[in-house]
């Protein structure tokens, strides 16, 4: 067991469940209801992306390391994609800025499914998920 990513991932949940409570009672009254349905993706998302790390981690000895690279893709993904969306739905940026921002969804998502989809083929290669 990989404990400092069991760590993260359970810290990462924890903190999905904070902002999804702040989401549903903070924000409910301040944004529109599209916004709203956004920030909750981001939560869902998050949440996802904590509970297959967190599963990750149990098994991390007997994984090999061009599996392990998934871990990686996984947290950062989400981190752009779920915290991109938080911050749309909350802060007021400039133009520029929110270009920029509007950017990081689409990298994270594909960097989440770039992940996810590589553990997924090397687990149906047979003998070749583990070491």
């Amino acid at each position: 067991m990989n404990k400092k990513l069991f760590g993260w991932s359970l810290l990462y949940i924890g903190i999905g469940i904070g902002l999804g409570a702040f989401g549903t009672h903070g924000l409910k009254n301040l944004v529109e209801p599209e916004q709203l349905s956004s920030y909750k993706t981001g939560i869902q998302y998050q949440f996802l992306a904590g509970t297959i790390l967190l599963i990750l981690s149990t098994v991390w000895e007997d994984l090999r390391s061009d599996v392990r690279i998934t871990v990686p893709l996984i947290a950062v993904g989400s981190l752009l994609f779920s915290f991109s969306i938080y911050t749309l739905v909350v802060v007021a940026l400039p133009p520029g800025l929110k270009r920029i921002v509007v950017m990081l969804t689409p990298l994270g998502g594909l960097s989440m499914i770039i992940g996810v989809c590589w553990l997924g083929i090397k687990m149906l290669k047979k003998g070749d998920f583990y070491t």
